[in-house]
């Protein structure tokens, strides 16, 4: 039996949910593998012992138990499956992006501006009115607990929508996804459009990402993207944060 691909189908990648569903799976290798050395132990002694057998059984009712932890788990972590999306269109055109989702889990650092242009209509914004335009250089959107902003939070997946565009154009945006010790987990970049482009969505993924960097790569134009989406995020195993001027 094959115990690592045993859980819930729904079972959300929260901290918990990792380490309930690594355990059930360490557990049922372990299993295994002991009940083929105890088999083998007992055929060259010349038969199966009590002592294998009550192994075995003890070992199972681990594995059973680990097994109702990990269906708590699916349940009580289930949340991780949503998704939020931030469309930005409670906010007024010319507002700066700061704590405005803290409710969300999001927050912004740098200079992230509201606007809803569309330059006599070549602009098609995803979820009017609308967008955001990312400054020159390095601006950071970091998660954190929605109920606490100063406790750390991570999510699996960032995505945003660049607006449609029918004549003008777009400088890409550079998005470098990091975890809560700054290691690097995925990087993408959304499109630069020369004189025009279709509405294109862009993803950086993978599991613990805690910030995004946002380097607008300059060539004199908008900087744009729309409808941030991001799953549901989960606390981190790191608390408190200890390096806050790091994402000025």
């Amino acid at each position: 039996m094959s115990y690592a691909k045993t859980w819930p189908p729904g079972l959300g990648n929260s901290d918990v949910a990792r380490h309930v569903r690594s355990r059930f799976a360490d557990s049922g290798f372990e299993c295994a593998r002991g009940r083929s050395r105890c088999m083998a132990t007992a055929a060259i002694a010349g038969g199966a012992s009590d002592r294998c057998v009550s192994w075995q059984s003890r070992c199972a009712a681990r594995v059973g138990q680990l097994g109702v932890m990990l269906v708590f788990a699916s349940v009580c972590c289930s949340r991780n499956a949503a998704a939020v999306t931030v469309d930005f269109d409670a906010l007024a055109s010319g507002d700066t992006l700061a704590d405005q989702y803290l409710a969300d889990g999001a927050q912004f650092f740098g200079l992230f501006f509201v606007a809803n242009a569309t330059f006599g209509g070549a602009l098609t914004v995803p979820s009017p009115p609308n967008w955001v335009a990312v400054s020159d250089g390095t601006q950071t959107l970091r998660f954190v607990d929605p109920t606490n902003a100063g406790r750390l939070a991570s999510t699996d997946s960032v995505a945003v929508d660049t607006p449609a565009l029918s004549n003008g154009c777009f400088d890409a945006i550079q998005m470098k996804a990091y975890d809560v010790q700054h290691n690097l987990i995925d990087t993408a970049t959304t499109p630069a459009f020369t004189s025009s482009g279709s509405k294109t969505t862009t993803t950086v993924s993978g599991a613990g990402i805690h910030y995004v960097r946002m380097t607008r790569i300059v060539s004199g134009c908008s900087a744009p993207f729309d409808n941030l989406v991001f799953a549901d995020v989960v606390l981190s195993d790191t608390i408190f944060f200890d390096d806050f001027d790091d994402f000025q």
